[in-house]
């Protein structure tokens, strides 16, 4: 408890930062509550604190709060609670800054900065703007799907445009999907949904300087899901399936030009290192759909009442009820390959033309209608304020 209390008063240290992590109703609003009437009893207007938080219910507490022991202050109450008596001090001594700089705090509570990440977001566009690119301050809604679907629907328009430049990304992009328009819609609009997770990626120059970083964050996803299951599984477990994995590939032919999975195991010699076309070959004879095999046969490689095929049946019913690794081998069929093929890069860089242009037929629709989504906001805040190296006056402010 002493260890706490020390934590708690250090954090309210204005002359330095801190992250707090506690469990829920460990007490960490309130501790942001205090450090707010300290830094509140050290400024010469109170706008230049500022709270941020995730939810309006959030601000609405914080808020509480902090009035509610402006108020305690004020009538001169005092609390048998050291906790308590600790948040009336500090606000008292706001109290006091607030009568030397007329602030008049309590009669104006709304000069108190505690706002929400999108209502933050929001004022500082409003603030600039010229610079936010955003115009006069359209209004927020939470329901952009009609926007997305306009956005989208004027994109597939493009299609009947010979001369569009982005025809033929685009087509290159539904082709992928087999045409389909509806499986189109929805990739569109989820990565709409998401664009400030992209869009910034994408703007900062062309995607083709980008391809050795995306190799290796595809890399870095490859290795980290390979360890986990060299986590999961002993080393000897793997070595067993592997030599299993051997037997059963030298045991088929392709059938109708379509070559298995497990022919990656057709020369791979004891020892060597597992690739993610390895892991992926495990996970296919392990798995049927989503669940564990319960049998196999010649059609995997496994010929039946052999040696290997009793071995096999025995790892399936070791790993029956293992969920761990069912969850950890369906991640494997859906990894990447470590590298991208000159096909997949073609049509990544279609993609990329493709997506600018929704974004940017988007950003129309928003302007067409006066309405936009929260995250258009954020990243017009983002585009005023700029680098930190070229701040605006936005930023400097």
């Amino acid at each position: 408890m002493i260890g706490d209390l020390a934590a708690r008063k250090a954090a309210l240290d204005p002359k330095a930062s801190f992250i707090v992590q506690a469990p829920a109703g460990s007490g960490k609003t309130g501790l942001l509550v205090y450090r707010m009437l300290t830094l509140l009893a050290t400024v010469d207007k109170p706008q230049q604190v500022l709270a941020i938080t995730f939810t309006r219910k959030a601000t609405a507490e914080m808020r509480e709060r902090l009035l509610e022991l402006m108020h305690y202050a004020n009538n001169g109450e005092f609390s048998s609670n050291p906790f308590e008596q600790q948040g009336i001090e500090l606000a008292s001594a706001v109290l006091i800054q607030s009568e030397k700089h007329s602030w008049h705090l309590l009669d104006a509570p709304h000069q108190l900065q505690i706002l929400t990440i999108d209502a933050f977001c929001a004022k500082l566009t409003a603030s600039m703007p010229w610079l936010s690119r955003l115009g006069d301050r359209p209004r927020t809604t939470d329901q952009a799907d009609k926007h997305y679907a306009a956005a989208i629907e004027q994109l597939f328009g493009e299609l009947l445009e010979n001369d569009s430049v982005i025809v033929e990304p685009l087509i290159t992009v539904m082709l992928e999907l087999d045409f389909n328009y509806n499986k189109g819609r929805q990739l569109f609009s989820s990565m709409l949904a998401k664009r400030d997770q992209w869009l910034r990626h994408l703007l900062r120059g062309d995607l083709g300087s980008m391809r050795d970083q995306l190799e290796q964050a595809w890399q870095n996803i490859v290795d980290a899901q390979i360890g986990l299951m060299f986590e999961i599984l002993p080393q000897s477990t793997i070595d067993e399936l592997c030599l299993l994995a051997v037997y059963a590939s030298a045991n088929l032919v392709p059938k109708d030009g379509v070559t298995s999975p497990l022919a990656v195991f057709k020369h791979y010699v004891e020892g060597d290192s597992l690739t993610v076309e390895h892991w992926r070959a495990l996970a296919h004879v392990l798995l049927t759909g989503t669940n564990f095999r319960k049998r196999v046969d010649k059609r995997l490689g496994f010929e039946a009442k052999t040696a290997n095929t009793n071995r096999m049946h025995g790892v399936l019913k070791e790993f029956s009820d293992d969920w761990e690794l069912l969850s950890s081998l369906n991640e494997i069929k859906t990894l990447p390959d470590a590298s991208f093929q000159d096909v997949d890069w073609q049509q990544l860089v279609a993609l990329e033309k493709v997506l600018k242009s929704l974004a940017g037929l988007l950003q129309l629709r928003f302007r067409a209608t006066g309405e936009c989504d929260h995250s258009e906001v954020t990243q017009r805040a983002n585009f005023a304020l700029q680098e930190l190296d070229h701040p605006t006056d936005l930023g400097l402010r």
